[in-house]
């Protein structure tokens, strides 16, 4: 599976901060003080470090995991270690077999408590993705996100300030293709974002939404119309119904799929019970994606690995999803087409 060649569309990468990374920058600014026993060793307290930072069963919720990433959010305290998290998921990407990977993240949610504006983490990010483009064989671009949950106006100033280096930033305007709403999804608070996601299209950048994910189905049709996305991060519960599911099919959404994310979320029982196959089956254009891999103590061949034991996916559908994934890819159509000549 390593060998493989995958396209990811759906990876969080303020979500993906090696362990080693943690703990060493953790260390230094004294963010797991607090976590101190007295007497306890060096092995006990990196023990106690991992199971605070990782997932590793499902939690109580979606709310309940995305409240766990407030303590390694704090470890991106500067600019300097922002760019090293870009390298470092990139060069992971690389080592993964990843030939095509778009790359997500949140200004605003970094900044929280932070003396650290928006311009310098979006170009923080960029600087570290580039550096890692002179060194790895890959294909990258970013997809800026929207946090639904954290303070609005800071989301409209974010917004604004990405518009303005898409337009001054020749490596804003180079990496970032996409833009995204993430985060616990609302019925009423979907029209206020309207606005930036229009912004943001129109300036050039093509738009997915985090939805139908805890959710039910109802929350896509809304998404369709609110944002008419392109793509759709994870969007399981389109398969329980039919008349969602048909105009989902009509518009030509993709779905970018996280399955292990959904089982430790809870947003599906368990593995077996994930409806990815069926996704494939009624006919929906899919990715297989990792989501948070660090964080979730895995990485996209686990995925492979557990769908090819789980739901039986054989190589050829994992070529035919590759090549749906190929096509939906926010990535210039050149650089699609030299991956699909050269894979």
């Amino acid at each position: 599976m390593k060998s493989f060649p995958k396209i990811e569309l759906h990876r969080h990468l303020d979500g993906s901060l090696r362990f080693e990374t943690i703990l060493e920058y953790g260390k230094k600014l004294g963010i797991f003080d607090h976590l101190k026993t007295n007497g306890m060793s060096a092995d006990d307290f990196k023990k106690v470090i991992w199971n605070k930072v990782k997932i590793l069963n499902p939690m109580g919720s979606l709310a309940a995991v995305l409240d766990s990433f407030w303590l390694t959010q704090k470890v991106m305290a500067d600019e300097a270690i922002i760019e090293q998290v870009a390298f470092e998921n990139v060069e992971d990407c690389y080592l993964e077999g990843i030939v095509l990977a778009e790359l997500r993240f949140a200004p605003v949610f970094i900044a929280q408590g932070k003396k650290l504006s928006h311009a310098s983490i979006i170009q923080s990010v960029c600087r570290g993705v580039e550096r890692a483009l002179k060194k790895f064989p890959i294909q990258i671009g970013l997809i800026y996100i929207i946090p639904r949950g954290l303070d609005h106006e800071q989301n409209v100033a974010s917004n604004k300030t990405l518009l303005q280096l898409l337009k001054t930033d020749s490596l804003a305007s180079k990496l970032i293709v996409g833009a995204d709403l993430a985060d616990v999804e609302r019925m009423d608070d979907m029209p206020r974002f309207v606005p930036m996601i229009d912004e943001l299209r129109a300036s050039g950048l093509k738009i997915t939404v985090h939805s139908g994910e805890d959710t039910n189905a109802s929350f896509l049709t809304r998404s369709f119309e609110c944002y008419r996305p392109l793509r759709i991060g994870h969007g399981i519960k389109v398969v329980d119904d039919k008349n969602v599911l048909s105009q989902a099919k009509d518009l030509g959404i993709h779905f970018e799929v996280s399955p292990t994310s959904n089982y430790l979320t809870r947003c599906v029982p368990s593995l077996e019970e994930h409806p990815i196959r069926k996704m494939m089956e009624q006919g929906l254009s899919i990715s297989i994606n990792s989501d948070d891999p660090h964080i979730m103590n895995i990485d996209l061949r686990h995925e492979y690995k557990m769908l090819e034991q789980v739901h039986k996916f054989t190589l050829e559908e994992f070529r035919d999803i590759n090549k749906n994934a190929l096509k939906a890819s926010f990535m210039p159509e050149q650089i699609k087409k030299d991956l699909a000549r050269l894979f």
